[in-house]
């Protein structure tokens, strides 16, 4: 018997509908640890068979993909979303900065933050608003990353070197 799973795909990029259009990056999470056997384009999203074997016994399951765009009996907005890791590109500042304030504007879901700090990992905290947050003091380098773990989506991610830099 097929047990029915729910994931979801994520499109972003343009739209089909603006003309300067180029690339469009899918990504695409389910929850199996198994093989992917088929998959179609269908009503409710796209639907594929995975088969695991677990102490050598082999189970088929069928998982439904909904689309953010189609309006059907699978809601994407309650499909499980699946744990991302996003890592910024390396900013190179002209000398050594020091980052003292940080904003993660985000919705449902949880998020943590990382800020990278010429090459090491400096800060980690758990996000859980969408408030500004103070950085640990003597926080300074000259190559920066933030990377970003969850489930929440994001809109908007600053760091500035001060409050009030942040709130301009």
């Amino acid at each position: 018997m097929a047990d029915i799973g729910l994931g979801y795909i994520f499109s972003t990029g343009s739209g089909t509908s603006d003309p300067a259009q180029f690339q469009q990056l899918v990504t695409i999470d389910a929850p199996t640890t198994g093989s992917v056997i088929s998959s179609c384009q269908g009503r409710q999203g796209v639907y594929f068979l995975s088969e695991e074997s677990i102490l050598d016994v082999t189970t088929y399951k069928t998982h439904v993909l909904p689309q953010p765009d189609n309006i059907t009996d699978v809601k994407y907005a309650t499909a499980p979303k699946m744990e991302y890791t996003w890592r910024s590109k390396r900013f190179v500042m002209p000398g050594r900065a020091t980052m003292g304030a940080g904003k993660v504007v985000h919705s449902d879901g949880h998020i943590r933050i990382r800020i990278i700090v010429d090459g090491c990992c400096r800060h980690e905290q758990q996000v859980r608003s969408n408030k500004p947050f103070r950085l640990p003091a003597q926080m300074a380098g000259v190559e920066w990353e933030i990377e970003l773990i969850g489930t929440a989506t994001v809109y908007e991610v600053h760091i500035a070197p001060s409050m009030e830099e942040l709130i301009k």
